[in-house]
Formats: C-alpha cells, sequence, structure tokens
C-alpha cells in the first residue's frame, strides 16, 4: 500500500504526457493536411505548365554519395557513386521530368552478382530515370582481374531483366595479370563489359585492328573476345574476322610501348 499512491500517480502522469506529445507531434493536424494539399497541387502545377520545360532548375553540391539499385534484390544490381563537387539539373520536357547531375573527380563502385569494379574518372554525369552514367578520362579495375583505361565511358542498366553493360571509348588500354594465368595486353578503340558474365569485348575502328600479346601468343583482329567460364574461372580469347597470330613492325611498336608503361 505505501507504493501503490506513487505509482499510481506516475503511470497516470506518463500516460498524459504520451498523449499531449501524440496531440501536438505525431498527430496529423488539419493544418498539417492543407500544407500538403497545397505542396501537392504546387508540384503538379509545376509539371502542368512547364514550369522546368522553360526554366530548368540548378543546384550546387559537395561531397556526393549515391547508392543506385536498378533491379530486384535477387539479382543484387547495385552501384555507388562518389563526387567531390556536382551541379544538379531539373529539366522538363513535355510531361515527363528529367534529372541530370555533372560530376567531378569522381569515383563508382559496381557491384553485379558478387563481382566488385572500381571506376574513377575526372568528370561525369548521370541521368534519372534512364540510369545512364558516362565519365571522361576513365580508368576501372577490378581486382585480380584487369585495369583498363579509356578516353570515355558509358555505364547502362536498362531494366532488371536485361544485363548491365559497360561501353568503353577512345585509346582502350587493357592491362590483366591472370588471362590464362599469365600477363595479358590489349589495344583497342573499344571495349564492352558484359557485367552479368563478365565477358570482354574488344573492337577497332576499320582499317585498324585490336591487338592482344601474351608471352608466346600474339594476335591481331578487328574484334577479339574474352570469355570467362563461370564455374572453373578460366578464360577462353576468340577472335572475329580476318585474324594474324603475328604483329607487324608497327603493331609490334604499339604494343611494347603499352607493355613499357606496366612494367
Amino acid at each position: 500500500m505505501l507504493f501503490k499512491r506513487p505509482f499510481f500517480i506516475g503511470c497516470l502522469l506518463v500516460g498524459l504526457l504520451s498523449y499531449f506529445s501524440f496531440f501536438f507531434h505525431i498527430q496529423i493536424r488539419p493544418s498539417d493536411i492543407t500544407q500538403y494539399k497545397e505542396l501537392t497541387q504546387e508540384r503538379l502545377k509545376l509539371r502542368s505548365t512547364g514550369a522546368l520545360e522553360q526554366y530548368p532548375t540548378c543546384q550546387i553540391r559537395e561531397n556526393i554519395q549515391k547508392d543506385i539499385w536498378t533491379s530486384n534484390l535477387e539479382e543484387g544490381r547495385h552501384f555507388r557513386l562518389i563526387s567531390a563537387h556536382s551541379k544538379l539539373f531539373l529539366k522538363q520536357k513535355k510531361d515527363k521530368v528529367e534529372a541530370i547531375e555533372e560530376l567531378e573527380n569522381l569515383s563508382c563502385f559496381i557491384e553485379e552478382k558478387g563481382a566488385i569494379q572500381t571506376l574513377k574518372a575526372l568528370s561525369g554525369a548521370y541521368s534519372y530515370p534512364s540510369h545512364r552514367f558516362v565519365a571522361n578520362t576513365v580508368h576501372i579495375e577490378q581486382a585480380d582481374r584487369f585495369s583498363i583505361h579509356s578516353d570515355t565511358a558509358e555505364l547502362t542498366f536498362q531494366n532488371k531483366t536485361e544485363e548491365g553493360l559497360l561501353e568503353m571509348k577512345g585509346n582502350v588500354r587493357l592491362f590483366s595479370p591472370c588471362i590464362q594465368d599469365k600477363e595479358s595486353f590489349s589495344l583497342a578503340d573499344k571495349l564492352f563489359v558484359h557485367l552479368d558474365d563478365q565477358t570482354l569485348v574488344l573492337s577497332a575502328d576499320t582499317p585498324k585492328r585490336v591487338l592482344f600479346w601474351q608471352e608466346g601468343f600474339s594476335l591481331s583482329a578487328p574484334e577479339i573476345i574474352i570469355q570467362r567460364d563461370p564455374l572453373t574461372k578460366n578464360e577462353s580469347i576468340k577472335s572475329k574476322g580476318d585474324a594474324h597470330f603475328t604483329f607487324n613492325l608497327e603493331e609490334q611498336n604499339i604494343i611494347d610501348q603499352l607493355i613499357s608503361k606496366y612494367l
């Protein structure tokens, strides 16, 4: 009996405090509903009048990090963008609004089925809702598999059923310490990385050719495909078109210059 009354009074005070806290801070008041409706109407008005089409908006941002998932969790399609500085633009075309963020000094970590690739670039741009990512002066690497440089790169995840595709263009240079357990070097004009199965497709603009070199093996062709077996992780090298298994003097000098930059 000595503690019942203080305990009862304490519970009553806690209950009253909880009620008033809910009433003033959590309960949706008529004024909240009115404000929400006004914001909704303002957003619809902006879209219907095409305000963003006439006057695109721009926001300056710093120390940006974006985590982007473009498919279901089962496929685990995810990439992370990190940038020191950016400009975010909102544009409208008819009834569609598009966001484009221009990035500087950026890194992109691409994760696809457990494989992580790191892309670094001087500049780039990410577009939403198309999930299109373009970068300039690019270096991408996957630990213990390859290191690639190119003038530009474009990463596209079109939807949850289609594979992710990384396209690199201009002065493409590839080095790998482990293709067929050998150091490998290659030069091309374009490189497609199929993220789903890690297939590499190198191609050259006519009349140029893709050059590929390993110790004891040389290959010059319009297109070269490097495929990895998903079970054994062993890689095969195939060519398309007119293939030569020796370099001419000009090709040998070009590949020697590439090798000297890594050794």
